[in-house]
């Protein structure tokens, strides 16, 4: 199971643009990632639209599919192999095994610098809320160990970054929303990923 878990690296989650929680400078939220993912798939035929629109023909299917693609094979894709990884999180704590998952968030470069870092925060915060949440709160024992029955424990590393680890090719014009927002290649930097799994 261990070599499973670690096969699952780098395991990256997406964000809509500027999710959770727009236009703060806060580093925490309240929303767990399964909310959010949830409300971005719900978005699935605006993106279809607005990175097709004035194209024609075959240009415009390609950029239908490209959106389509990009909703199955990285965001619904992600948080299937997410589920994955957390059903044998589970099992290797409840046999007492101590884990260290070190979680990287990342932001497009549509913001400063100073507001994308904090965004970052706030998408690996999403995370953790969301670990904390998970079946029924399984993973709270070892997240919080005030239980001294409990020896082993859940370890979360968290490395925040904004644009300054956006791809330089990304557009960060918001007169250019189809590029900058809507694009797969925009979408594609806004994630967290578990970038390392240890065992301790």
């Amino acid at each position: 199971m261990k070599t499973d878990l670690k096969l699952m690296v780098p395991l990256t989650l997406y964000y809509d643009n500027d999710e959770p929680n727009p236009k703060t400078l806060d580093t925490v939220t309240d929303l767990d990632y399964l909310t959010t993912y949830n409300a971005y798939l719900q978005r699935i035929n605006e993106y279809k639209k607005i990175f097709s629109k004035g194209k024609k023909g075959e240009e415009k299917q390609q950029a239908i599919i490209a959106i389509e693609d990009f909703f199955q094979d990285s965001i619904i894709a992600g948080y299937e192999q997410f589920q994955k990884g957390l059903h044998i999180m589970q099992q290797l704590l409840e046999q007492g095994q101590s884990i260290q998952i070190t979680i990287k968030g990342f932001a497009s470069p549509l913001n400063k610098s100073e507001y994308n870092t904090n965004l970052s925060k706030r998408r690996i915060n999403c995370v953790e809320n969301y670990l904390r949440k998970y079946n029924n709160g399984v993973f709270l024992p070892y997240l919080d160990t005030v239980d001294s029955k409990i020896k082993n424990k859940l370890y979360i590393i968290k490395n925040a970054f904004g644009e300054t680890k956006a791809a330089a090719n990304i557009s960060d014009k918001r007169s250019d929303l189809r590029n900058s927002v809507y694009s797969p290649e925009a979408a594609k930097e806004r994630k967290v990923q578990i970038i390392g799994i240890n065992f301790k």
